[in-house]
């Protein structure tokens, strides 16, 4: 069983037993219980989806808080070092073969595509885990200032 079939199994067939009932109490029809189920899979699917999220925000807003220096600094250092390797076999290599100063790298097929795959694993990557860290700053500094609002208007979100 997948893992999603493993989350969704329990919720799911609490949902299932309640629709169960109804049509048994004839309460619904075959076109509303096929739009029931419908939501009911959205709805469980969207918390799912609700709960990952979260959990993603929660590293990222550790990763930014972290008192470690390299902590909060990995993704630079990444990126810094893929564009100096990059630099070093797109722009230096050729040039140090050219002048004769080094003989050809004798990559081969295989290896120029294990390289091009590595350039699009790291570069995407990288971009990937950028604007998602973007995403959770502008949310935060979106959520934030209302929240300071309701504070200074003394409603500090009390129930």
């Amino acid at each position: 069983m997948t893992a999603l079939a493993a989350m969704l199994a329990g919720p799911l067939a609490r949902v299932l037993a309640d629709l169960a009932e109804r049509i048994a109490r004839g309460e619904l029809d075959r076109h509303a219980l096929e739009a029931e189920t419908r939501n009911a899979i959205a709805r469980i699917l969207a918390g799912m989806e609700r709960e990952r999220l979260q959990v993603a925000r929660d590293v990222l807003l550790g990763e930014m808080t972290a008192e470690s220096w390299l902590q909060r600094n990995w993704r630079p250092l990444v990126a810094v070092v893929a564009f100096v390797s990059y630099w070093y076999v797109i722009v230096v290599l050729p040039h140090l073969v050219a002048f004769g100063l080094m003989p050809p790298p004798r990559f081969g097929e295989t290896g120029l595509a294990n390289l091009h795959m590595l350039t699009l694993v790291s570069i995407g990557g990288y971009m990937g885990a950028r604007t998602v860290e973007k995403v959770a700053r502008m949310t935060v500094a979106f959520r934030r200032p209302r929240h300071a609002d309701r504070m200074r208007r003394g409603q500090g979100g009390e129930s």
